[in-house]
């Protein structure tokens, strides 16, 4: 599910910019990127939940696919654990 999922990334996108300590093989550019990756996928998350209230169920499940998609990448490209 994506909502725990995001929830998840938050905290270690929080936790690795308190403490300044980045995964084994990612730099500081690498970081940025994915911190940048993971606001599109709230932003995605936030779209895909407006479109199906508004009974645009087709146009919400692509853009929750992508959201889920690209969130999984994040939680393995940061080591961030889910559930």
């Amino acid at each position: 599910s994506v909502p725990p999922m995001v929830e998840a990334l938050q905290k270690r996108v929080d936790t690795l910019t308190k403490t300044k300590k980045l995964p084994k093989d990612m730099d500081q550019a690498a970081f940025d990127a994915a911190k940048s990756g993971f606001e599109q996928v709230k932003t995605a998350w936030t779209d895909a939940s407006t479109d199906f209230a508004e009974g645009k169920a087709s146009e919400a499940l692509r853009k929750a696919r992508g959201a889920k998609a690209r969130g999984e990448a994040l939680v393995e490209q940061l080591g961030a654990k889910v559930g």
